[in-house]
């Protein structure tokens, strides 16, 4: 790759008077770079030396501006020296502004390329072409994600589909790229935007939608309905999408009423632990505080640990307005339970709207000024194939191509009905392995739903960032084995003719390695190990030429 670096502020030399701003240039309709007429190097190297598909970084001294690809050839133009004083021309293609706060470790010189791979010039230069390239192959995932809501990226193993998912993710949520993979591990794994999960040929919609879990509590069995990975995110995404375009009263409402409520739970647990009890009634009282309920209790007994009233029951009747005891009765909305215990559910019900209203000025403060904003949130399903998908899916199959419309759920959560929506802010990106022949096919119902995008084994030679290296020799070896050489992806004599070399060949992760790092030992130890099953396989002809080849790896 050539890399070079301009200054084209002084079209006149460094002692010129007149001041170009590069930024004008930059923001043609059809971009452009220049510099002026001199008998030096600089000068011819612009006019002769700077090739079409070089990558030129535009700078002010030691400040980068911006990153472009050379797209034309050397060309003068009367009309753009009268505008911007430089004599000769090329069009650019912009791919990046800077926006860091790093400066250019070579601030002197009209036009050089930077050679020595060691130099920090090179290493800036380099850096900042291989975040572009994959910030400009993210723009084009995340275009097409956001015009279908779901994704599978189908590949060979090694070409870094998971990893790649996970960049889209991180890019959706947080609007911006990872500074490095650490961090983007961290944001991910404590966003409540985002979840993954691995599919396997076991894995049903009792696991990944809604099911039936079963707990013991004080020795009795609870059977209850509870949403699964795919129900909670999925519930999520659907209560802000609906917040977001909701009046900002309601959605004030919404947002603090989990904070009110827990500061209510508060006052509640320290008066049961300072009076022993916090009194509802002649004969009854609530005992204690679970993580998710209230205990209470009659004098009689009823049971030694009381009777569980659930926080979600108090909420949901203060969200539907109910204040007595037969609004409760009547609310089908909540658990049988507070249906027949209507009666003390109504008094801590009315505590906590006493509660809301003497605290309504206190509360009145955090009152937002804008409409919440609609967040995205991310379902990463790796190895998609390996679990029956219509199965797993049931009638989310729907779901997933009429987004906001609720579908019916064979389970019923209690107080939420059986409805599931999918909305537009819940986006889903499987990965899927085309070499693995032994996992399930995706059915033509659920392949139209979802965009599909091949990733496939490339050259990396150049295209990484500092501290890694591509191991060129050993991926080109190893891709011959699957495709011929200088061709666009054509069948070597050693792959079987049942196979598309772009199913199965090598990815280019396998050939990733710190500098300075020997390399026989991933081949060993992983490459080789994949060759010799594709050959048990049948993926590869064993034969005398095939066993030479990877002798010679």
């Amino acid at each position: 790759m050539n890399y070079w670096h301009i200054q084209m502020s002084k079209p006149h030399g460094r002692d010129g008077r007149t001041y170009v701003d590069p930024m004008s240039m930059l923001n043609l309709h059809s971009p452009i770079i220049g510099t002026g007429e001199w008998d030096d190097y600089q000068c011819r190297y612009f006019k002769k030396n700077l090739a079409k598909g070089s990558i030129v970084c535009v700078k002010h001294g030691g400040k980068p501006i911006a990153l472009c690809e050379v797209i034309s050839e050397c060309f003068k133009d009367s009309e753009l020296t009268k505008e911007f004083y430089n004599i000769y021309y090329r069009r650019v293609k912009v791919l990046d502004f800077y926006d860091g706060d790093e400066s250019f470790p070579q601030p002197q010189g009209t036009l050089n390329r930077a050679v020595t791979k060691s130099t920090p010039t090179y290493q800036f230069i380099k850096n900042w072409y291989v975040k572009t390239k994959r910030k400009l192959e993210m723009k084009d995932l995340i275009n097409i994600l956001k015009s279908k809501n779901q994704i599978i990226l189908q590949g060979p193993p090694g070409t870094g589909k998971t990893r790649l998912a996970k960049e889209i993710a991180y890019q959706l949520i947080f609007d911006k790229q990872a500074p490095t993979d650490d961090e983007q591990k961290v944001a991910l794994s404590s966003s409540d935007q985002f979840e993954i999960v691995q599919f396997h040929a076991s894995y049903s919609y009792e696991d990944f939608v809604r099911g039936i879990s079963v707990e013991n509590i004080d020795g009795k069995v609870i059977y209850e309905t509870k949403n699964r990975v795919l129900g909670e995110i999925a519930a999520k995404a659907n209560r802000n999408y609906l917040q977001s375009n909701e009046d900002l009263e309601t959605s004030y409402q919404e947002l603090f009423l989990d904070e009110a409520f827990d500061e209510f739970i508060g006052e509640i647990a320290e008066k049961i632990e300072s009076q022993g009890n916090y009194q509802l009634t002649d004969k009854v009282s609530l005992i204690n505080v679970d993580e998710d309920a209230f205990r209470y209790k009659g004098e009689n007994g009823w049971n030694e640990h009381g009777l569980r009233m659930k926080f979600l029951d108090i909420k949901k009747a203060f969200i539907d307005n109910n204040t007595s005891r037969q609004d409760i009765k009547k609310n089908k909305s909540l658990s049988s339970q507070a249906n027949w215990h209507s009666s003390y559910y109504v008094r801590v019900l009315n505590d906590f709207q006493k509660y809301w209203d003497e605290n309504l000025v206190e509360n009145e403060k955090k009152k937002p000024q804008h409409k919440v904003d609609v967040k995205n949130y991310v379902l990463i399903i790796d190895e998609i194939n390996r679990a029956n998908l219509s199965s797993v899916l049931g009638e989310l199959i729907y779901a997933l191509e009429y987004r906001g419309e609720p579908v019916e759920s064979i389970y019923e959560i209690k107080g939420k009905g059986r409805e599931i929506i999918l909305p537009e802010n819940l986006f889903i990106i499987g990965t899927m392995n085309t070499a693995d022949r032994s996992v399930g096919h995706i059915d033509y119902a659920i392949r139209r739903r979802f965009a599909f995008e091949s990733v496939l084994p490339q050259d990396l030679s150049g295209r990484l960032e500092s501290g890694y290296a591509f191991a060129k020799a050993e991926f080109d070896k190893v891709k011959a084995l699957f495709v011929k050489p200088e061709t666009d992806w054509k069948r070597s004599d050693h792959l079987s003719e049942e196979f598309d070399p772009k199913d199965v060949c090598i990815g280019h992760s396998y050939f990733i390695h710190k500098e300075g790092e020997d390399i026989s030992q991933r081949v060993k130890y992983e490459i080789k190990p994949i060759l010799e099953e594709y050959i048990k396989d049948g993926v590869l002809k064993n034969s005398d030429s095939l066993r030479d080849e990877l002798d010679s790896l």
